[in-house]
């Protein structure tokens, strides 16, 4: 591609796109002139990679570092006007530094417009039946090691690329193979959380408050009369963390029932560990890009006790909720550990909402097949997924998924909201922002942090709740919220 050369190990396309398979589709990614991403060696402290781009003339201006320390990656964006054979000198320097491992593109799928980094690794999903040796057979043809097995998919592997460059091309040879199901880069994915921050809790009940249409809302007073849900059901907030330590969240999170497993009160699957918090905050803090401010209000929606001072209460304030931390922030995640995501909150819990688009991928698409065929011990979990806020005629991936539950916004005043996707596959819109209302629900406890630093303009003075969530994040968890009243 003109910016990556060299004797080491490098991603070096001849073309200005790539592009791989979701079923049988090919799905084209703009390589951007602008952008890189560098992988250093694991023992490699990542404030020494900082000070070296710092410390090169033609890198220090970089618009953005953004650092990835679980996959000791860094991607760098130069500023406007300059592109990449600009400081191409810069790029040779660190393709010959001993602590660099890789040099690689920047991609971004043009349905979604968000980025996407290929390193050399490749999910792949063998057919029901595939027997090792015939496994063993084509990893040696194509020159791949097994870096990892699935433990939430059977016969699913994480591959090891011997050269980088070839990583698209040998995803490719896989997922055209009959022993196959599907095969992939298992690449960074940036993540859109379907969410744009912008008292009362019209959407419940709508009495025409604040110019509302009376009647708009999920009849939530109604449904009350007969079921405030079920401690047995509990529904999996997949995102980018939950404040377990809210007190109106607090009595409703999920506790694993065998005291011996590591996943006390959920998974956090970015950084591996049994802590679903919040945890990735940066200024300005009220902003959803960067913040991991966006689980604990969906949270809220579903399942908020309504024994706080302010008496926010969820949909189903009975049910319990399983925090599934997968994003931190606005960083990129691999396809693999969202996907696994999925796949084990399929395991343990009744119903997944997903606020959140990300480009297309056969990984995740399969972990949804999966949790609707084997969830709840083989009933099956309904998964509800946003269908986007980008005003298109197109719902965003995942909720495309042919077996998912897309979700649109409707506003208090019973209109499809203007921001809203709509189009084939979308199943229904619940009620959001968009009219003369957003929507009120529970925010970080953490002080100084959420979408409501403190302010009881937006919420309340101590910042636990916001009144400013909204768009098609909040439809969501409220139509998981109605089903799990249903289950």
């Amino acid at each position: 591609m003109g910016i990556l050369t060299g004797d080491k190990q490098v991603a070096n396309q001849s073309e200005e796109y790539e592009y791989y398979y979701v079923g049988d589709k090919k799905v084209k990614l703009n390589k951007l002139p602008d952008s890189f991403a560098l992988r250093y060696k694991s023992d490699v402290p990542a404030h020494a990679i900082e000070k070296k781009l710092l410390d090169m003339p033609d890198l220090a201006d970089a618009e953005e570092r953004k650092d990835i320390p679980a996959n000791n990656l860094v991607i760098v964006t130069l500023p406007q006007p300059k592109h990449l054979v600009d400081v191409k000198e810069s790029i040779q320097n660190l393709e010959d530094d001993d602590r660099v491992e890789l040099v690689l593109p920047v991609y971004k799928e043009p349905q979604s417009g968000l980025r996407m980094v290929v390193t050399d690794e490749i999910t792949v999903r063998f057919k029901s039946g595939v027997s090792d040796d015939a496994i063993d057979r084509l990893n040696k043809e194509t020159g791949v090691e097994i870096l990892e097995k699935d433990r939430f998919a059977p016969n699913q592997y994480i591959l090891k690329v011997k050269d980088p460059k070839e990583t698209f091309a040998i995803a490719r040879k896989y997922h055209e193979s009959d022993l196959t199901e599907f095969a992939e880069p298992n690449f960074l994915s940036e993540i859109e959380k379907t969410s744009v921050p912008y008292f009362e809790q019209w959407y419940l009940h709508n009495t025409g408050q604040n110019h509302g249409v009376p009647g708009e809302d999920i009849k939530a007073k109604e449904a009350w009369g007969l079921t405030k849900g079920s401690p047995d059901i509990t529904v999996a907030i997949i995102d980018d963390g939950v404040d377990i330590n809210h007190p109106d969240l607090k009595p409703n999170i999920w506790t694993n029932p065998d005291s011996s497993q590591p996943d006390i009160h959920g998974w956090d699957f970015f950084d591996g560990n049994s802590d679903p918090n919040p945890k990735k905050f940066t200024p300005p803090y009220y902003v959803t890009r960067g913040n991991d401010n966006h689980g604990t209000p969906c949270a809220g929606l579903v399942a908020a006790t309504g024994n706080g001072a302010l008496g926010v209460i969820g949909v189903a304030p009975n049910c319990k909720i399983l925090p599934v931390k997968i994003f931190m922030g606005d960083n990129l995640v691999q396809n693999n550990r969202l996907a696994d995501a999925i796949r084990y909150a399929g395991q343990r819990a009744d119903i997944l909402s997903n606020s959140w688009n990300c480009p297309e991928s056969n990984d995740v698409t399969y972990a949804i097949r999966d949790v609707i065929q084997t969830g709840r011990g083989g009933k099956g979990c309904p998964v509800f997924v946003a269908a986007g806020n980008g005003s298109k005629n197109q719902i965003g991936f995942p909720s495309n998924v042919p077996e998912a539950i897309a979700v649109g916004a409707s506003t208090n005043r019973g209109e499809i909201a203007a921001y809203s996707n709509c189009g084939e596959g979308l199943a229904f819109v619940a009620p959001s922002s968009g009219g003369t209302k957003r929507v009120y629900t529970t925010d970080v406890s953490i002080p100084g942090r959420g979408y409501n630093v403190g302010d009881v303009g937006k919420g309340d003075a101590d910042g636990f709740y916001t009144n400013s969530f909204g768009e098609t994040s909040a439809a969501t968890p409220l139509a998981a919220g109605v089903a799990a009243l249903i289950l």
